[in-house]
């Protein structure tokens, strides 16, 4: 067997409606089976959308929801989302400022849900929050002073340049990915260990 495949196509759900998945295992010999009675399935949210067996259901709260499917050592997903009730204008999203090329998924992400995105934050509010999820820590009294009492236009990217360059990126971010991925010396060995540390702070250090 190559891979495993779930139709139908990825798509909206509405609240309260259902959908019935089926997964089809695609082999080498070009033959395809439908493996759906045999196939695990896992919801991501199941607050958003349970799943019992191949049967989704989508609750009432909106949000996004991938569903794991698995079928001997392979795995597929379907995701799905449950919008906010009501329309808005895709205008809005269109003449919303992008930066980069990630504000325009960003932008797509909350049109999809229905999401009507919250207004600029203001520069106290930015100061704290870039400090917070760059470094980790707060800003002193002086630098909140520096960027609070600056006039230069692009004052918020370069307080993001600014950050990215400083030693506690490194080392906040470095802990960050440590922490959620656990490296255990005791299960594969001090050497590992410390060679993912390393390469760990020098994979951030370089990003």
């Amino acid at each position: 067997m190559s891979h495993i495949v779930v139709e139908p196509p990825e798509h909206i759900m509405a609240a309260g409606t259902t959908e019935q998945l089926r997964v089809l295992a695609h082999y080498s010999d070009n033959s395809i089976r439908d493996v759906t009675h045999l196939t695990d399935f896992q919801s991501s949210e199941a607050g958003v959308v349970t799943v019992d067996a191949a049967l989704l259901k989508a609750g009432e709260l909106p949000g996004e929801s991938t569903i794991m499917a698995r079928y001997m050592s392979h795995i597929a997903t379907w995701n799905t989302a449950i919008p906010i009730p009501g329309e808005v204008d895709h205008a809005l999203y269109a003449d919303l400022p992008r930066s980069n090329f990630i504000d325009g998924h960003v932008w797509d992400k909350l049109e999809k849900l229905g999401i009507v995105p919250s207004e600029p934050a203001s520069d106290a509010t930015y100061l704290r929050r870039a400090y917070l999820d760059v470094i980790g820590r707060l800003p002193t009294p002086d630098e909140s002073r520096a960027f609070l009492t600056s006039d230069a236009p692009a004052k918020r990217g370069e307080l993001i340049d600014a950050l990215l360059d400083r030693p506690e990126y490194i080392d906040f971010w470095a802990n960050k990915w440590a922490d959620l991925l656990r490296p255990n010396p005791y299960r594969v060995g001090i050497k590992p260990t410390m060679a993912f540390d390393a390469i760990q702070h020098l994979g951030v250090a370089t990003h």
